[in-house]
């Protein structure tokens, strides 16, 4: 195993608590960072005191934001201290200036907990013991009886004072008395719906310099693309079909007034941040603010836009704040309140013959308040032309004989909402004879002024890599959506189609379990069973390989009785199956015609009765022309030798490959390809994380 050349030194409050949660934390943070448990860093915990510790008088209602990560954010930004792992909870509203953060993403349990001392019940009457005025409301209205006082202190500290008298119960934290190996001093959970917890509460974060590129790279892999999706005026039909997928998939939707509010019923929590008038909800700032600080916590974020977001939308003055924290995000054009009032009620801005174009503007300035839209305002607004590049000279030539200057911003897009537009970005002098010397006479759009100039930030563990995608159809929507969360633009080539073989189920009852080793195999299967009008209460006991083939058949009301928790594989499954007596049972396995025969072996060895039957064929399917590419995702030992027999082994040279499974690898082996990353788990999303993590580490290594 190589050595870890770069020592990153972590601080972390000098409690006993606060030492032992960061020492797990690092640790678990460097195991899923490694690559054949290889990770090109060591972490270097140091203890720190903070204000919150050595002054144990103050009643933590009136302590200032800091008050446990004001020591911790000196030595960041003096640069003594690398980066500094908290208590999530404990982390200011607003961090110093030049400190950025991130959460990791595993939460111990949120709730809190009530403690008496050994043996006890929670009285009725007596102390109550409580560091918050949460806790303490939560009190007053559940216990009335019970008298409070304020509790402060290490959690040593405060089960000392319990147990000596001075309380006759605490309220804490579970996650802090799970951590410690507590739990048996736990006398009952208090519910959430009884005591909301904060957001932070059982999580951990990571403090670091704000621009460190270190910390960026790690923070890339566990933070998601922010989606900023135009949800169209009017009406929520005027959404996109993949702004709605956006919306149903998100943690957190920050949403305007300008627009159909129905769209909000599709997300699980919604936040009203509209502006209209002069009645506003949020100031612009507070709400750039908002979106970075959800996305930081490793939310899938939704900003949701009436109209077309870039359009009078202040989108930038959001993208700014992401583009200076390092973290990515993808813009959905949406349909602009300008095409509703004219092509929606017949006042075309355009008309053959008549009218070629029109103006766009708006008098409103920054701050508020308006200013002229005369001529003199008008002729410097940016231009849009649409035309065929064969016919671009003279109309640039003629901008610039009107005064324009050959140094203008200028580009061409072609393609243009098309997963590979291609967007040739020039100076108005250039830009023709750059167009003449593409050899096309494609139609495009050519846009003269300063926005030719600007350009969205590519961030993200991916950084904008285009990612090819080779697998089935079944599997590509939740490959795309991984690669856009890492800051990646998925280029959807599927080189595999699956058909189904109409397999036989009428005898299904027969059998004492089902195995099913895919996502697929699970669809196929559950449409053979209405195909074949099988009832689904009388199946036997189900066994699967992973999650992902399990909720197709949980949404169908098919509980698998066999799902590994990790591990996510044929090998997971067998695992799972050694550690019951099946005895000799009747196996019926459903999978592919490119299964392999290794799982039914190793069934059968067990001494379990197998019956071996193919559910669906993988086909190969003509994949055209080959896209431009970095990166390339192969699912299957089919997909690679599809590739390989249309494109050639040379199609692969420089680009990075991620595989899942051995098998898969195995075929590139024998095509002389060695350069490659293996998934740790059997999902199409772990192949694209590990791309991800790979790019990570070369960063990290510079």
């Amino acid at each position: 195993m190589k050595k870890s050349s770069i020592v990153l030194r972590v601080g972390a409050r000098n409690s006993r608590l606060s030492l032992l949660q960061s020492e797990k934390g690092l640790f678990r943070l460097k195991e899923e960072l490694s690559i054949d448990s290889a990770f090109p860093a060591s972490f270097r915990l140091l203890g720190f005191s903070s204000p919150g510790d050595r002054d144990k008088q103050m009643d933590l209602h009136n302590s200032p934001e800091d008050f446990f990560t004001r020591d911790l954010d000196n030595a960041l930004l003096d640069g003594t201290l690398d980066a500094a792992i908290h208590s999530a909870k404990d982390l200011p509203e607003n961090c110093p200036d030049g400190i950025d953060w991130f959460w990791l993403p595993w939460r111990a349990d949120p709730r809190d907990v009530l403690v008496a001392p050994l043996g006890k019940a929670v009285p009725l009457k007596g102390t109550v013991g409580v560091s918050s005025q949460r806790r303490g409301d939560y009190c007053r209205n559940f216990h009335p009886g019970l008298k409070q006082k304020v509790l402060r202190g290490t959690m040593e500290e405060r089960l000392e004072q319990l147990d000596r008298g001075d309380f006759d119960v605490i309220v804490t934290a579970a996650a802090a008395m799970e951590r410690l190996g507590w739990e048996n001093r736990i006398t009952a959970y208090i519910d959430e719906q009884y005591l909301a917890v904060p957001e932070g509460q059982g999580y951990l974060a990571l403090t670091f310099r704000q621009g460190d590129a270190r910390f960026e790279s790690i923070r890339s892999l566990f933070t998601k693309s922010v989606r900023f999706v135009g949800a169209g005026p009017g009406r929520a039909g005027l959404c996109s079909v993949e702004g709605l997928d956006d919306i149903r998939h998100c943690d957190i939707c920050f949403y305007d007034a300008l627009m159909d509010q129905s769209l909000t019923d599709h997300c699980k929590n919604a936040v009203y941040t509209g502006k209209r008038s002069h009645l506003h909800s949020h100031q612009q700032e507070e709400i750039s603010r908002m979106i970075l600080d959800a996305a930081r916590q490793g939310k899938k974020v939704v900003r949701l836009k009436g109209g077309d977001p870039g359009i009078f939308g202040r989108l930038k003055e959001e993208t700014d704040l992401l583009d200076a924290h390092g973290l990515p995000y993808r813009v959905l054009p949406g349909i602009s309140s300008m095409s509703a009032a004219t092509t929606g009620t017949g006042m075309l801005l355009t008309k053959r013959g008549s009218h070629r174009g029109f103006t766009a503007m708006t008098p409103r300035i920054a701050g508020g308040g308006s200013t002229s839209a005369g001529a003199d305002i008008r002729v410097a607004l940016p231009i849009v032309l649409f035309m065929s590049i064969k016919g671009a000279a003279p109309v640039l030539q003629e901008l610039q004989s009107e005064g324009w200057s050959v140094n203008e911003p200028a580009a061409a897009v072609f393609d243009a909402g098309s997963e590979s537009p291609l967007i040739l970005r020039s100076t108005l002098g250039a830009l023709a004879g750059e167009l003449e010397a593409l050899d096309s006479s494609s139609p495009g759009l050519i846009i003269i002024g300063e926005a030719a100039a600007d350009s969205f930030g590519s961030w993200g563990a991916l950084k904008g890599e285009r990612v090819l995608l080779t697998s089935s159809e079944t599997l590509i929507s939740v490959a795309r959506e991984k690669v856009i969360d890492l800051g990646g633009h998925p280029l959807v080539h599927p080189l595999i189609t699956l058909t189904s073989t109409k397999a036989e189920l009428d005898d299904v009852c027969d059998f004492d379990w089902i195995c099913l080793t895919s996502p697929s195999s699970a669809r196929f299967f559950l449409a053979e069973l209405k195909a074949q009008s099988v009832d689904i209460r009388s199946l036997p006991s189900m066994m699967v390989c992973g999650r992902r083939t399990a909720a197709p058949l949980e949404e169908a009301g098919i509980f698998p009785d066999i799902c590994p928790e990790k591990n996510f594989s044929a090998k997971g499954m067998l695992e799972e199956v050694k550690k019951r007596n099946l005895g000799n049972a009747r196996i019926l396995k459903l999978s592919s015609d490119r299964g392999g025969q290794k799982l039914a072996d190793d069934l059968k060895s067990l001494g379990l009765k197998l019956t071996d039957r193919v559910l669906y064929r993988n086909n190969n399917r003509e994949g055209g022309t080959l896209p431009s590419f970095d990166s390339i995702v192969f699912t299957s030992s089919s997909g690679v030798f599809s590739f390989i027999e249309q494109y050639g082994v040379d199609a692969l040279d420089g680009h990075n490959i991620a595989v899942i499974g051995q098998p898969t690898a195995e075929s590139l082996s024998s095509r002389g390809i060695k350069d490659y990353v293996i998934s740790r788990d059997a999902t199409v999303q772990s192949a694209v994380e590990a791309l991800a993590l790979a790019r990570v580490h070369r960063a990290l290594e510079l």
